[in-house]
């Protein structure tokens, strides 16, 4: 997909419509509904990320993750890290592999013959020091290595500044008894969810963080003191350090540092073009209210869960085939997919989810579009299905022209650069009214809110 037009003449619904077909998925349905009695009646499911510093992990759970404006460069320089790496790696590595094995969840940056967990530092680190420097990061690797049941893994440390040069460290890892070190993740989980069912994180060890930028001490929302006791990780335990591994190591440093700095794409993520006059509105007024964090729902979590408890590797993240997508696209079994729930109490049809909900016809097709796939996948959960019903549904949609979606992605980006120069966000495609109704830029935005209008 090349760079965005000029904004030319809008598409109506009706042009772009007409390039999509929906189909129920009886073979994928069957497929999550054979995994969800376990899913469903399991424990909330833990992070590996969680486990890494169990104290941080309890704090997250009570007041959400938390960004400051300072650390959100990092954040975003990381993100473009893992996409550069992608592009490194080629089409035979799996990249942001989810999974999910007795109510443990894991992202396995990349998956190739060896579970691979990449990180980025100032300083660089020889493979040896791997443990004692960058401990949370062999944690991490060691439990992907677990989850998945590979004896070996791979840790990537990527060191410099912002705009290189960087030196690159790939250290392997092997990782025997891995049963055991699954039971070790087993019981660190048990604790975390005992502190969090308790409401006390009396008896966790140490923050790691505490005193070098911990977001929740900043923020007076943790009753740490720093006095708590350290400990370490059990899924280290007789684990060997690391050797570096040549000539990978010396490959990859060198196809880093001739590597151009990804650009940064014009939207923030693939929402922004299904809904840009409020994209734009966001962006130049500023959040319209501060909302209490509230924990994703959990039919979410469950589906989430279900996809992720199948062969490692079926739930993983495309690389886009634009610079202008703004994230890799979830996929399943090779496919991109959206989960989402809704309220509705009876299980719509694919026709009237074509009619009802276009909006995820729409952010489906830009997916695809990203990635050049023709096909993609809607997991819809039902958060009022009734009583012993299986509360999801699998639809496969069809993209016939895909370039159609090209085209209207090339139209709305180039609608979004031209308003943000000139101020005139009428020329932006309106919300729909059952969106525009509770708008909170309202009446400024003049999307339409008469639901007859839809």
């Amino acid at each position: 997909m090349s760079g965005p037009s000029s904004a030319g003449t809008p598409e109506s619904i009706e042009a772009w419509i007409h390039a999509v077909s929906i189909a129920g998925f009886p073979s994928a349905e069957a497929e999550l509904a054979k995994r969800w009695p376990e899913i469903a009646g399991a424990p909330p499911p833990v992070r590996v990320t969680d486990l890494v510093d169990l104290r941080r992990g309890y704090w997250r759970a009570q007041v959400g993750s938390r960004v400051s404006p300072a650390v959100a460069p990092a954040v975003e320089r990381g993100m473009r890290l893992h996409r550069l790496f992608g592009e490194i790696l080629g089409p035979s590595a799996a990249l942001e592999v989810q999974i999910e094995r007795a109510g443990i969840v894991g992202q396995i940056d990349a998956l190739t013959d060896v579970p691979i967990e990449l990180k980025s530092a100032t300083h660089a680190v020889s493979a040896d020091e791997l443990i004692e420097r960058r401990p949370d990061a062999v944690v991490q690797l060691v439990a992907y290595c677990a989850l998945a049941g590979r004896a070996q893994g791979w840790l990537a440390l990527i060191a410099g500044p912002e705009a290189g040069p960087f030196e690159v460290t790939v250290g392997e890892f092997e990782v025997p008894d891995l049963s055991e070190r699954r039971g070790a993740l087993q019981r660190e989980a048990d604790r975390l969810r005992t502190a969090r069912e308790t409401g006390s994180p009396v008896g966790l060890p140490a923050c790691r963080w505490y005193g070098r930028g911990c977001e929740f001490q900043r923020d007076g929302l943790c009753d740490c003191s720093g006095r708590e006791p350290e400990e370490r990780s059990p899924v280290l335990a007789g684990l060997a350090p690391a050797r570096a591994v040549e000539p990978t190591r010396a490959i990859w440093e060198k196809a880093w540092n001739r590597l151009l700095p990804a650009p940064v794409p014009p939207i923030a993520s693939f929402r922004d073009l299904v809904y840009p006059r409020l994209a734009y509105m966001e962006a130049t007024r500023g959040p319209a209210e501060t909302r209490p964090w509230a924990p994703a729902s959990d039919l979410r979590r469950r589906l989430l869960g279900a996809l992720e408890a199948g062969p490692v590797g079926e739930v993983a993240r495309l690389l886009p085939r634009t610079d202008q997508a703004p994230d890799l696209v979830d996929s399943w079994q090779g496919e991109p997919m959206l989960v989402r729930t809704t309220n509705a109490r009876t299980r719509p049809s694919p026709e009237e989810m074509a009619r009802s909900s276009p909006q995820y016809a729409l952010e489906l097709g830009f997916r695809c579009a990203a990635v050049g796939a023709p096909y993609g996948r809607l997991v819809l959960g039902w958060e009022r299905a009734p009583a012993g019903e299986i509360p999801f549904q699998v639809v496969r949609y069809h993209f016939d022209p895909l370039g159609t979606f090209s085209r209207l992605w090339r139209h709305r980006i180039g609608a979004l650069l031209e308003t943000r120069r000139d101020g005139r966000f009428e020329r932006l495609t309106a919300c729909p009214a059952w969106r525009a109704r509770s708008c909170p830029y309202q009446p400024e935005c003049a999307c339409p809110t008469d639901l007859a209008s839809r």
